[in-house]
């Protein structure tokens, strides 16, 4: 007997499935005002460089500028602090002679 093939499908295995509602999406109509459409102003990257070079020399000359500005400061700062501590060192003298004096005025009075 030969094997005979049939196209037909036995019921048996075919399934069939039924889609669940949660499944189911309703499609919306597109409306075109509801998506806005973002523009950029149309710049070379020639342009880009240029502006983004020119910011940062700019950004550069005013870091600079500030640096000078807290150098002087900065010295400024040094200055003082050095003079206070000539004016230390003077009164520290001044009460080491004052003491001194004290002490020779007692021993001269006893």
């Amino acid at each position: 007997m030969p094997i005979t093939r049939t196209t037909e499908l036995y019921r048996s295995n075919v399934r069939t499935a039924e889609p669940y509602r949660s499944n189911v999406r309703t499609a919306k109509p597109y409306r075109r005002e509801s998506t806005p459409i973002i523009r950029e102003l149309y710049s070379s990257n020639w342009t880009r460089d240029v502006n983004e070079t020119y910011d940062l020399r700019k950004e550069n000359a005013y870091l600079w500028g500030r640096i000078d500005e807290l150098s002087r400061q900065l010295d400024n700062a040094n200055g003082e602090l050095r003079d206070l501590r000539l004016d230390v060192g003077q009164l520290q003298s001044y009460n080491n002679i004052l003491s001194r004096d004290e002490d020779d005025s007692k021993n001269f009075s006893d």
